[in-house]
């Protein structure tokens, strides 16, 4: 069943019940360490078609249920949970509809079909055998149609209670909430009396609570049987789930809590980080309680341009024995801001680790600027304090690898089973290593890349080509700042271009020579012609500008890019450098392991694993870095005509697809062997863009300018 959730700050605790006192996750009991620890594991699974193309989808841990209409048939079809989703057909009827789908712990499924001039509820046995049909009152259902429209009444989803009785509620123009008993017969069909209906859960003794989490107000939950039972829930919850006998699931972005409604009791259930759980909340769709199991659905999002992900991740959870799941060695892993593919990251590895377990140590209070905790993180670092590995993005890495902050990780790769340096792309294993110094590990990438107006040969598109068409252009606007941002496309900053000017053996800098003049003055030049276009000023929706930035994720952004430059009539042209023309790689991700660390075998232990073939072939947002996992990548990561036409013929859905040719496989390879990894900006970075800043305001000559950034520097060097 679908469930409405959002990821919303965790708000104060607004009361136990209707009437009851006020309080915080914090202060709520929690439950003592038992002889029993929950126990996850993870099966991915891959259906024929997006989750949200379907009209019906349910489970109860063992079989899965999904909808289609397919040649003037409603068809069920129905298959147990593997990797490649095999469905077949439970149920069908001609010449009707399904309006609802449910199903029970013991694998009972009911269906509400609709006909012309009828509408009855079934229940079949696990076997598919109708264990009894009851028929409705057609006339209550005229408005309710099938779950294909939002412009629709239609059933959203329902619940089988364990007394046996069959709960479902409505998405549309209204919201009515429906209760049938244990022989499919109409006990009710009420208008929901919710600021909005976000869903409804069972609990105790068979009781069907409608809730409200999203509304403006108080989050409520209310008895379906006796709205005048509502309670105000102990916090706002991301979502809310049947518990059954155990009461209502509230889940938070700590974990899963088991609420009362009568009593107002309230105890966390699971902490999604515990070290045997490593569940992430924020794919959590739907929970299904088993006998002795708990099943939870958590469909992966989607990363195809304009399509959704066919992968659902199910997760079964039981209570084990303590004294066979040992205590992991803890490993901390610090970073600065919030970073989701961290996590994702972090759970991938803690759900497979026997040994160790990654604890996420935060740096600042998100208050404070982003910079502040950067600084003050490089801080503790060089004073050989801070964790076993640390997240290294923001920070600038060489700086910190020339003072040896960072383990030299060569020995490791030596002797490491699952990773070498053949086995990673050539432009990232030269990346991961600073100052010739096998430092860092990143484990996937984003293409950057630039489009222009004219094409341009690779070998030509430099700085001095970027400042001629910037010097043709009536309107500057891309730039900004024209002068500044013109200074940092030529030295390229983030890749470091500028360091042709530096010698870091020696200690010092050659600013002052007629190539770096040549362009601070002619950026100077070219920002003074620069001025704001009227065009934007009366249509801020129009953009002129003769380049165009693109970051590229997968195939599939690559070739939409690629027919959208195409109407534009536009070309691929990459970034200018004194050497031609070179594309951008943006670490999703850069780690180092401290040199500090007293868990270097459990740092490594990470390190290694997110580079191994089972961790590169599973990450899904970005380009993964190993050359294997990399190629296949390129090959999966698009929506293919052959899916489409597959989808369309079984589900009737037909979505954007492409049929790439090897030339736009080897135009990819091209942009990713031509590239160079995004650093952090660094102090010189800095230094260029303060001394440059004041030429480009007319506060200092250009003779000025050169010295200051040399002497500035060269003391920076010595330091």
């Amino acid at each position: 069943m679908k469930k409405i959730f959002l990821i919303i700050s965790l708000l104060a605790a607004l009361g136990l019940s209707a009437c009851g006192e006020q309080g915080e996750t914090t202060g709520i009991e929690t439950l003592q360490e038992t002889g029993q620890v929950a126990v996850a594991s993870f099966q991915q699974m891959k259906l024929p078609i997006q989750l949200d193309g379907l009209e019906h989808y349910v489970t109860d841990g063992k079989w899965f249920y999904i909808s289609r209409q397919s040649n003037g048939m409603y068809q069920i079809l129905r298959g147990e949970i593997s990797r490649d989703y095999e469905g077949e057909v439970f149920l069908s009827k001609e010449n009707a509809i399904c309006l609802a789908l449910a199903v029970d712990r013991e694998s009972h499924c009911f269906a509400l079909w609709k006909e012309t001039g009828s509408v009855f509820l079934e229940k079949y046995d696990e076997t598919g055998n109708l264990l009894w049909r009851a028929d409705q009152d057609a006339s209550q259902w005229a408005d309710i149609e099938r779950h294909n429209s939002v412009t629709e009444l239609s059933i959203e989803g329902g619940i089988a209670t364990t007394d046996g009785r069959l709960a479902l509620y409505t998405h549309g123009t209204a919201s009515l909430v429906i209760l049938f008993d244990e022989n499919g017969n109409m006990l009710q069909m009420d208008a929901c009396e919710l600021e909005r209906l976000d869903g409804i859960a069972a609990g105790k003794n068979g009781r069907v609570y409608s809730y409200c989490i999203t509304g403006e107000g108080e989050p409520i939950l209310a008895n379906i049987e006796e709205t005048s039972q509502c309670y105000v829930l102990p916090f706002r919850p991301l979502g809310v789930y049947s518990g059954h006998d155990e009461g209502i699931y509230l889940s938070t972005d700590e974990g899963l809590w088991v609420y009362d409604p009568e009593t107002g009791h309230t105890e966390i259930k699971w902490r999604w980080n515990d070290e045997y759980m490593n569940v992430d909340y924020r794919r959590l769709w739907d929970i299904f309680c088993g006998d002795g199991e708990w099943y939870l659905m958590c469909p992966v999002p989607g990363t195809l341009l304009g399509h959704g992900s066919t992968e659902v991740t199910m997760v079964s959870v039981k209570d084990e024995d303590r004294r066979e799941y040992g205590k992991k060695e803890v490993v901390t892993l610090g970073y600065v801001g919030t970073d989701q593919y961290l996590e994702m990251l972090v759970n991938l590895y803690n759900r497979q680790s026997k040994e160790y377990r990654i604890e996420l140590i935060p740096y600042g209070d998100g208050q404070e600027d982003v910079t502040e905790s950067l600084s003050a993180f490089e801080l503790e670092l060089l004073r050989g304090d801070g964790p076993d590995i640390i997240e290294v993005g923001g920070i600038y890495v060489r700086s910190l690898a020339d003072k040896g902050t960072f383990c030299d990780l060569s020995d490791y790769y030596t002797t490491s089973r699952k990773v070498a340096g053949e086995s990673i792309l050539d432009e990232v294993w030269n990346g991961m290593q600073p100052m010739g110094k096998k430092v860092l590990v990143i484990p996937s990438f984003t293409l950057y890349a630039q489009a222009c107006e004219e094409p341009i040969a690779a070998e030509e598109w430099t700085p001095q080509k970027l400042i001629q068409l910037a010097e043709q252009q009536e309107e500057l606007w891309y730039f900004g700042t024209p002068s500044t941002s013109l200074l940092r496309y030529c030295t390229m900053a983030r890749y470091g271009e500028y360091e042709r000017y530096v010698d870091y053996e020696e200690k010092t800098s050659h600013f002052d020579c007629s190539e770096f003049r040549w362009i601070l003055e002619n950026c100077a030049e070219a920002g003074r012609e620069a001025h704001y276009p009227e065009a934007l000023a009366r249509n801020s929706n129009e953009s002129p500008a003769f380049l165009y930035d693109y970051y590229i994720n997968n195939m599939a952004q690559y070739l939409w890019m690629c027919q959208n430059l195409k109407t534009m009539g536009c070309y691929w042209v990459g970034n200018p450098g004194w050497d031609g023309a070179f594309y951008e790689m943006t670490p999703t991700n850069m780690f180092a392991m401290n040199q500090k660390s007293q868990n270097k075998e459990g740092a490594w232990d990470f390190l290694e694993y997110i580079l191994s073939e089972d961790c590169q072939n599973q990450i899904d947002w970005a380009f993964p870095v190993r050359k294997e996992s990399f190629d296949r990548y390129l090959k999966t990561s698009y929506p293919s005509r052959e899916d489409n036409q597959k989808m369309a013929a079984e589900f009737g859905i037909s979505f954007t697809s492409y049929a790439p040719t090897e030339e736009d496989f080897e135009n990819l390879r091209y942009m990713v062997t031509h590239s160079k990894i995004c650093i952090t900006f660094s102090p010189i970075t800095n230094i260029i863009s303060e001394e440059a800043g004041m030429y480009f305001t007319g506060d200092a000559t250009l003779e000025e300018t050169v010295r200051k950034i040399d002497n500035r520097v060269t003391l920076y060097l010595n330091e």
